[in-house]
């Protein structure tokens, strides 16, 4: 069956694409391009030029039409491997490359194949961004990057699962224990770092996040590969358990081998939740060298540096037994003139971040 095409521009990059106002929606195309992803697709580049050398080995292991791929090799100068499972898929990601007369290496494998065969050539970057859960793909991913700055870019979209929505589907998929939170998507962010380190700590790397958020349909996060067993063994300190009380909204991190409370001030019992990643999930100053006019990249480097785990102000409106929702400008006004620092959070419209203690949030909102 001939695929209906048309030709669009994303950044200085020409592709050839399925024709949505004939097929409806991406998922009902014969090769699935999504255009709304196109500021993730800007933001990856933005990341890639700042990481990698010209002429860098990178992978799109689930490329699709190429969208990914073509962009890597026409505006970043990469060395780009585009690997589909859908031969119709890989035809077109020819056809993109040779509308932009960039070299684009192409193969038709299973993922895990693809990365398998490519272990004694390792790549400096390779980009998952499949439908669902990454996991499968992590273990291969490892033993094909560099393990000397290799940058890792990975989505997920089973983003009820990671953020606790769905706990036993957790715990199978990813071996984490979560439940449902008033900061559901910076605990799904974490859970996803955290399969990505659990992964390299089996070849002894160690991860470094640059950025990581939530949009949408997804998560993603970008990490550099840090080799080294005494690296990982020092980084393992960053994976630990938070626990937080659903009565009152407390909540606090801990170290993996500490020794946890059960019981909230308040008398609640704690739900204790992880192993999860409790470290920075971006780095300000990485963020400082790739920003642009982005409201994603804004958020991002506003609360990078910032205590862990937002407010939501929904959730305290339930703890106060209040009809009305607190205004969230309001709260980041009184806490700063309080003297905290006090933020709005890329995770919710309703949500901060501060550097103010529970206690002092109670105090300063007046419950």
């Amino acid at each position: 069956m001939e695929i209906k095409l048309k030709e669009i521009t994303e950044g200085s990059t020409r592709l050839l694409v399925p024709d949505l106002s004939i097929y409806k929606s991406p998922e009902k195309a014969p090769i699935f391009y999504n255009p709304v992803m196109k500021a993730d697709r800007d933001i990856s580049l933005a990341v890639l030029k700042s990481c990698l050398k010209k002429k860098s080995k990178v992978a799109d292991i689930l490329s699709g039409l190429g969208a990914r791929a073509v962009r890597y090799a026409n505006e970043g100068k990469f060395d780009v491997y585009a690997n589909d499972i859908q031969p119709s898929a890989v035809k077109l990601i020819k056809r993109n490359a040779r509308l932009n007369k960039v070299k684009v290496h192409t193969s038709v494998k299973d993922a895990n194949l693809f990365l398998l065969e490519s272990r004694y050539d390792k790549f400096d970057c390779i980009d998952i961004d499949p439908f669902g859960s990454p996991g499968i793909f992590l273990n291969s991913a490892m033993r094909a990057i560099s393990p000397k700055g290799g940058l890792l870019c990975v989505t997920a979209t089973d983003i009820g699962v990671l953020s606790g929505n769905y706990p036993t589907a957790c715990f199978r998929k990813y071996f984490i224990k979560a439940d449902r939170t008033s900061f559901e998507h910076e605990l799904g962010i974490r859970n996803l770092i955290t399969i990505v380190f659990r992964e390299a700590s089996k070849y002894n790397f160690s991860l470094e996040p640059l950025l990581s958020y939530g949009n949408m349909h997804y998560y993603r996060t970008f990490l550099r590969v840090i080799g080294g067993r005494k690296r990982v063994n020092r980084d393992i300190k960053s994976i630990g358990y938070i626990i937080y009380c659903k009565k009152c909204e407390y909540r606090q991190t801990y170290h993996l081998f500490d020794s946890l409370p059960e019981k909230c001030h308040c008398g609640q019992t704690l739900e204790a939740m992880g192993p999860t990643w409790t470290a920075n999930i971006s780095d300000k100053s990485f963020l400082e060298k790739i920003r642009y006019e982005n409201s994603i990249l804004d958020a991002c480097y506003v609360e990078a540096d910032m205590p862990y785990l937002y407010y939501d102000t929904h959730a305290l409106a339930k703890v106060g037994k209040k009809k009305d929702v607190p205004n969230l400008e309001k709260i980041i006004e009184k806490l700063t003139d309080a003297g905290y620092k006090a933020v709005k959070t890329q995770f919710s419209p309703h949500g901060f971040k501060t550097n103010a203690s529970f206690k002092d949030i109670v105090k300063t909102i007046r419950f």
